[in-house]
């Protein structure tokens, strides 16, 4: 049990460690990001790129989110003989998109939200993020309404997730990558005659 405990322990150090020197970190996504990416275009081995766009981007959430499906979807039909037949729709009841999950720019609405799917093989179940004030931030907030519900692929959900004061909101993950300038200079001083 000490060994284990012992193991964790150096694996956890580890990571820590790892995660600190790998030069990566998260930075929120902002129409000022998108907009450093439009004036910045790559250059790769001496040739000029093309722009990135936000569609380039890996999105990832905030925090998780869990989506409970609010009611359960019935059809209704008649037959020629008068019985009526119920059809209960079997789908997801539950849907849980992680922090750590890919989310991939579907389009941008006419409001400048961006839409954001997590589900390949749901493209249709999308969630929407937008701005939510004009002020100092300019991050992208999940978007719902005051009774926490959205509109996920053709159901409608309640989103549940830990802070009610703020919703989740969108970041990418960048990789910091430092030039050869030495952070320490000492001035050698400059000679009006040599």
């Amino acid at each position: 049990m000490v060994c284990q405990k012992r193991c964790f322990y150096w694996l956890l150090l580890s990571c820590i460690v790892l995660n600190v020197f790998s030069g990566c970190r998260t930075i929120d996504v902002t129409k000022r990001v998108f907009k450093e990416l439009a004036d910045n275009p790559p250059i790769i081995e001496g040739e000029w790129q093309e722009p990135k766009k936000p569609e380039d981007l890996q999105y990832y959430i905030s925090e998780k989110l869990i989506l409970t499906l609010r009611d359960q979807p019935y059809d209704y039909t008649v037959t020629n003989t008068g019985k009526l037949i119920i059809t209960e729709w079997k789908i997801r009841k539950r849907v849980t998109i992680t922090k750590s999950k890919y989310g991939i720019l579907q389009s941008i609405d006419n409001d400048g939200n961006l839409v954001i799917g997590f589900e390949r093989m749901h493209p249709h179940s999308v969630l929407k993020f937008g701005q939510l004030s004009k002020g100092d931030d300019e991050r992208y907030y999940l978007l719902h309404d005051e009774n926490y519900t959205i509109d996920y692929g053709d159901f409608v959900y309640t989103v549940d997730y830990i802070d009610k004061g703020f919703p989740p909101y969108l970041y990418i993950k960048a990789k910091i990558v430092p030039k050869n300038d030495p952070d320490i200079r000492k001035a050698e001083g400059w000679k009006v005659h040599e």
